[in-house]
């Protein structure tokens, strides 16, 4: 795997990147399969590229699970501010959620969860409110 530092590393072949510290932009990657976005202090999940599979998203301030991409299937967002599990994408495999604020779960993603079998770690799921 290959660490992007500047725009000028990155080139179409590219399937994984780490960026930490606030680093630089990366656009256009269609060839992404791994992102790494750890203690960025970013509060919102938005413009994650479609073809993603593996998402880290830990230690940031990130209060709502949206905008994940629907194949992905491992999704890491450790030590945020969720409170409630949702808009969980039909093919997640596994999910860490350690050290939220998480009581309240929505019942299509309480059976996503269920039906894909995925591993959730963090969170016992069978102990929160089901929302509509």
């Amino acid at each position: 795997m290959k660490t992007i530092k500047t725009e000028q590393e990155y080139d179409k072949k590219t399937q994984a990147v780490f960026i930490t510290e606030n680093g630089v932009l990366i656009k256009d990657i269609k060839s992404l399969k791994v992102l790494y976005l750890r203690d960025n202090k970013i509060t919102k999940i938005e413009n994650i590229p479609e073809d993603l599979k593996v998402l880290y998203l830990g230690w940031n301030k990130i209060t709502k699970i949206e905008n994940i991409p629907e194949g992905l299937k491992e999704l890491y967002l450790s030590e945020n501010k969720i409170t409630k599990i949702e808009n969980i994408p039909e093919d997640l495999k596994v999910l860490y959620l350690r050290d939220n604020k998480i009581t309240k779960i929505e019942k299509k993603s309480l059976e996503i969860l269920k039906r894909n079998k995925t591993r959730v770690y963090g969170v016992e799921i069978d102990k929160l409110e089901v929302e509509k």
